[in-house]
């Protein structure tokens, strides 16, 4: 009995004295499935065929959007993992549109040569 209070009083104590390095880097998992599921309902069709299917090798603007969405959950009060994923989504919203309207463009003229 007594070895079980040892341990559980050693993982506490371990839990409070590493809290301020792993909170920041726990708060990074809400925003990226809030950037996923936007994603996913921004582009839901275009993943209806795999086969067809053309995809980027590194989105920077869902990267972009995961790192708004871990500053918004740590600067507006509330929930942090909720202000986390809401800031996660709607940037990826917002940022979405205005960013790929000229890849589009661009690859849609090379298409054309």
């Amino acid at each position: 009995m007594g070895a079980c209070f040892l341990l559980l009083h050693t993982f506490t104590s371990f839990l409070e004295s590493d809290s301020q390095i792993l909170m920041p880097a726990l708060a990074a998992i809400p925003p990226i499935g809030g950037v996923t599921i936007a994603d996913y309902l921004l582009n839901h069709r275009c993943y209806a065929d795999f086969s067809k299917a053309q995809f980027i090798s590194v989105n920077w603007i869902a990267i972009l959007s995961v790192a708004l969405g871990i500053a918004a959950g740590h600067s507006i009060l509330g929930i942090v993992s909720v202000n986390a994923v809401l800031g996660g989504v709607f940037s990826y919203i917002l940022l979405n549109p205005l960013f790929n309207r000229s890849l589009v463009q661009s690859t849609e003229v090379s298409h054309a040569d």
